[in-house]
């Protein structure tokens, strides 16, 4: 039960062969197709898991010429709260998935148009998303090479676990355009992300992902690092802090779990007091640059 299919079906043959198929309703189940897909393919979706079904409708149509059949279809699918999940690494993502997949043109160069919605998710790892969150993903190609027109996520709140304590992120928002997507050659290219959280806001960041490691640049100016170091308690709470800052951040990954970081801080017109007045000081500009390997 892999597939199943209502439609109804047109045929001639003779001179010209002719084959109309339309599809009123379709059933497809996810996994129970992976083991009629490329070894290749199934490797890269070993840790991906997809209930089904999904379902489908639309016209197919096929014209045989010069011993050669060619096909078109304009076909829609549809998920409703379809499970989803995915592991990698230490870390497990769980959604529900609702949404659309439209595929239009010859097979198999068809043009595809995804957007997907999904709900409830739920991360569990290192970082644990305590409250469920949102995500939405569009996008357009054929091929296996596809354009993101928009990635958004909204996090309520996220638990970073740091040995001895956890750390509380609220309100993560990520907004990426523009980007690229490369099945076959596993490549993630973002250029503009927008990225902020309770700590940390006004940040932009670079993401490109290919099978020689990756990338990751994230700029920012006016983002609330003082707020962020002291709600991380590395300065005390009672402190008054006051300035402008700006970072930006390069984390290049070469080797299996070896990044080379490169990072520059500055902070103006920088200025602190403590709560019983016997250390402050104002006007400061303050600059560090970080370079090593985690």
């Amino acid at each position: 039960n892999i597939l199943e299919l209502k439609g109804d079906l047109k045929a001639r043959f003779g001179a010209s062969n002719i084959m109309d198929l339309r599809v009123l309703e379709g059933r497809l189940f996810p996994q129970r197709l992976y083991a009629f897909l490329p070894e290749k393919m199934r490797e890269g979706l070993h840790s991906m898991h997809i209930s089904g079904p999904v379902t489908f409708r639309g016209p197919i149509n096929g014209r045989k010429e010069l011993q050669t059949w060619d096909w078109q279809g304009d076909l829609e699918a549809r998920l409703r709260q379809n499970r989803f999940s995915y592991r990698i690494g230490q870390i497990t993502f769980d959604s529900l998935i609702t949404g659309s997949i439209q595929a239009i043109g010859e097979l198999p160069d068809m043009e595809i148009s995804i957007a997907l919605q999904g709900d409830k998710t739920l991360v569990a790892g290192k970082a644990e998303a305590t409250k469920p969150w949102q995500a939405s993903l569009s996008l357009t190609g054929n091929n296996w090479i596809f354009q993101i027109k928009k990635l958004a996520l909204y996090l309520p709140q996220v638990n970073i676990n740091q040995g001895n304590r956890d750390v509380t992120i609220e309100n993560i928002r990520i907004h990426g355009e523009k980007g690229r997507l490369d099945g076959e050659r596993r490549s993630l290219f973002l250029p503009q992300i927008r990225f902020s959280t309770s700590l940390l806001t006004n940040t932009q960041i670079y993401l490109g992902v290919d099978r020689k490691g990756a990338t990751l640049k994230a700029d920012g100016k006016e983002a609330k690092l003082l707020q962020m170091v002291q709600s991380l308690n590395l300065i005390p709470s009672d402190w008054q802090l006051e300035g402008s800052d700006s970072f930006q951040i390069e984390a290049v990954q070469k080797e299996k779990k070896v990044w080379s970081l490169k990072s520059k801080v500055s902070f103006q017109d920088l200025g602190f007091e403590n709560k019983e007045g016997t250390a402050m000081g104002e006007k400061i500009s303050l600059k560090a640059e970080i370079d090593g390997e985690i």
